[in-house]
């Protein structure tokens, strides 16, 4: 959309040219234009090891009006541990999960400690099968988006107060 509205402003900036060079120019602007989105999209394939061993606490929107109890998850060789602390105690449930190049819809068990890359994270609850977009990871953020329900999530290696 941005890249034919780009090259309608261009083309009446080009009145001078005859018909077949400006052609020829708001082709190549626009082979341009979408060469630059596709290399624009995030197509970064990410690791097992990024992830694993750290705790990601889960960073609350800054209009969420209550205080919540730290929470999170952590990534091991095979599973996703999510916790939440009760005062000093902390809680924990765990359930296996894989990387993937694709989002896959179904769970692959045989996937689970053997698929280590990817910027999908396939998760298998006991309710069904979640799918979760990488969309940012740093060595301390972790940033997804929840294809079910659309929503991004952003996380920290910094505990909150």
């Amino acid at each position: 959309m941005h890249c034919n509205v780009t090259i309608r402003r261009l083309s009446y900036f080009l009145p001078a040219l005859t018909t077949m060079k400006k052609n020829i120019v708001i082709s190549l602007i626009a082979i341009i234009c979408c060469v630059a989105a596709s290399y624009a999209q995030n197509d970064s394939t990410y690791t097992a090891e990024m992830l694993e061993g750290k705790d990601w606490f889960l960073l609350m929107p800054t209009e969420y009006p209550f205080k919540r109890t730290p929470q999170g998850i952590r990534y091991e060789a095979t599973t996703q541990i999510s916790f939440i602390y009760d005062g000093t105690k902390r809680m924990e449930a765990s359930v296996p999960y894989y990387l993937s190049t694709t989002p896959d819809k179904t769970f692959n068990p045989s996937k689970t400690g053997k698929s280590t890359s990817g910027k999908y994270i396939i998760i298998k609850y006991p309710d069904g099968v979640l799918c979760t977009e990488i969309l940012k990871l740093t060595g301390t953020e972790l940033i997804i988006l929840n294809h079910r329900n659309k929503w991004q999530v952003k996380f920290s290696t910094t505990k909150p107060q």
